[in-house]
């Protein structure tokens, strides 16, 4: 701007620039046709009838919203003022040294550049107004921010759905496999994941081909061994009876008798044993007709009396209403025989065995030792016994009936006995269906 002020006072020569007074720049009279004009352009101008006082005061109708916070003067070289605008009269700027300075007014402060002309001898200097540069500071900022304030939340929006959209073959994969039961290992081959993904689904697939074949081997080994195990068993089992029945000798008979008891155990562990292998085969347990659940524990009660009997051990029937349950009933029927048997097992003899069957639950109370609360969710696994158990068994009665109850969904519950004695009050809740 200063620059551009020399060229066009250069046209001029400076003895009539030396001549003339100083002069005032003004703002230009409008005319009537500059009024007419003014008044149409009112709508659009932002300051045309509802600004302050101050706004007002700063520029004119027709003029710039910054006229008067801008202003420049001309000196000559013996410093005389040639010619400024009303607003440098107004503030008294006097000429600063060359290039940027500072000034502070008597109301506002001001940002002056000066230039000093050698060829014409002259002094230009222009100033603007400090709130002017805050304000367009304000203004430039706002309008680089806005835009980004408002394209920021679209950009987040974009991406999180893109995001999204990206790894949702990842969630469906990841839902198949936590919705996967323990026994299923056949592959996943039915993911449209993408290429990068398709060699962790590969390695996935073939853990689960080799888990898979891994479980046939190990059910295959148990029912094989358990079964070849049954006919020498029953063998030693017959020979010892008979050299019991034939032995006259208290000192031998005596062994002979442990060791018959230690096949009798043998026995029960190989059939436990085949009942597991069973277990793990999901045909057999899908294979249900619609059993009365009364009829079936009759049928168990028959087949432990002479066992409880045997040990002195009575079993108390209270039966308040049955229902048809769809089940395997050769599981069924096992289920029931080995809560029986662990609960005939513990009673001491003499004592009594109180089966109570509804038609929503089957209890079963014994008045043994009981089991800690604490213990009661690990005697249900596979060949865990408790510490100090002296009695007969493997511990794999109470896993064998968990995992029956849990596949026909029946709940089990091993609880302390309501009456406050000693024992164990096992619990099977079911819903029956309507016969």
């Amino acid at each position: 701007f200063a620059r551009v002020l020399l060229r066009v006072y250069g046209a001029q020569s400076l003895s009539q620039l030396r001549t003339q007074p100083v002069l005032i720049l003004d703002e230009p009279e409008a005319s009537d046709h500059d009024e007419d004009e003014a008044d149409k352009d009112e709508h659009w101008w932002p300051f045309a009838e509802s600004d302050s006082d101050e706004e007002a005061h700063e520029y004119s109708k027709l003029g710039h919203k910054y006229e008067k916070k801008l202003a420049f003067q001309i000196w000559d070289h013996e410093n005389r003022l040639i010619s400024q605008t009303q607003s440098a009269e107004r503030e008294v700027l006097p000429r600063q040294t060359k290039g940027f300075n500072t000034v502070e007014g008597d109301e506002n402060g001001w940002r002056t550049f000066t230039l000093y002309d050698a060829e014409r001898m002259l002094w230009v200097q222009v100033a603007q107004r400090e709130d002017v540069r805050s304000e367009l500071t304000n203004n430039i900022a706002g309008h680089a921010l806005i835009p980004q304030l408002i394209l920021v939340p679209v950009l987040a929006l974009l991406i999180w759905w893109l995001v999204g959209l990206a790894v949702q073959p990842l969630n469906l994969l990841s839902r198949q496999l936590k919705s996967r039961d323990i026994t299923r290992s056949d592959p996943i081959s039915d993911v449209a994941v993408p290429s990068e993904v398709m060699p962790l689904l590969a390695e996935l697939n073939a853990l689960f081909a080799r888990v898979q074949a891994f479980a046939q081997r190990e059910k295959r080994f148990t029912a094989d061994a358990a079964h070849e195990l049954r006919t020498p068993l029953a063998a030693v089992k017959i020979q010892l009876q008979n050299a019991d029945r034939r032995c006259t000798d208290d000192r031998v008979s005596s062994p002979i008798q442990k060791a018959l008891a230690a096949v009798e155990r043998m026995i029960r562990l190989v059939e436990q044993l085949l009942e597991l292998s069973r277990l793990d085969n999901r045909n057999i347990l899908e294979k249900t007709v619609d059993t009365d659940v009364a009829v079936l524990l009759a049928d168990v009660l028959d087949d432990v009396e002479q066992v409880a009997a045997m040990k002195g051990v009575r079993i108390i029937e209270h039966q308040r209403g049955a229902g048809i349950l769809r089940v395997n009933p050769l599981l069924m029927m096992s289920l029931f025989r080995n809560l029986l048997d662990n609960a005939i097992r513990y009673t001491p003899e003499g004592g009594q065995v109180d089966v109570t069957l509804s038609d929503q639950s089957l209890i079963i109370e014994d008045h043994g030792p009981g089991i800690p609360e604490p213990m009661r969710d690990r005697v249900i696994e596979r060949f865990f016994r408790q510490e100090g158990d002296a009695s007969e068994g493997s511990g794999l009665g109470l896993a064998i009936c968990n995992e029956i109850a849990g596949f026909y969904d029946i709940s089990m519950h091993l609880l302390s006995r309501e009456d406050g004695a000693t024992g164990l009050r096992v619990q099977l809740d079911f819903t029956p269906r309507k016969s």
